[in-house]
């Protein structure tokens, strides 16, 4: 059976979520496609702690979105926003005790989510 992009996605925010070992074919078959060649590398930096690598990642896979590190009870987490498309401004939450691996969750999120749309 061929794994779609939204398969290859979700299967990636599970294991990144659940902060085991992933093997770095995973982040291929995530990334590395017609819409985001070479962004495979900044994801697999992102989920060992690279900032860098998640901002260079978010740049590349979710153009004209930005982000927010918040305070409060969301604390240790990264939520992304999406342009206005004109009803609201779409936004998904990553949450990890590594801020560039929370932050990873919520670039995944919002790819899923554009899935669907």
């Amino acid at each position: 059976m061929t794994q779609t992009r939204k398969d290859a996605l979700q299967e990636l925010l599970a294991k990144v979520e659940a902060c085991g070992k992933i093997q770095p074919f995973l982040f291929q078959d995530a990334f590395n496609n017609q819409n985001h060649v070479n962004c495979a590398g900044e994801a697999y930096d992102a989920y060992s702690g690279s900032l860098d690598a998640a901002l260079a990642l978010h740049n590349a896979v979710l153009p004209g979105w930005s982000w927010v590190k918040p305070d409060g009870p969301e604390m240790g987490s990264i939520r992304v926003f999406g342009p206005d498309n004109g009803d609201f401004y779409p936004s998904a939450i990553g949450k990890a005790s590594n801020t560039a691996r929370a932050w990873l969750c919520a670039i995944l999120k919002a790819l899923i989510a554009e899935c669907d749309e």
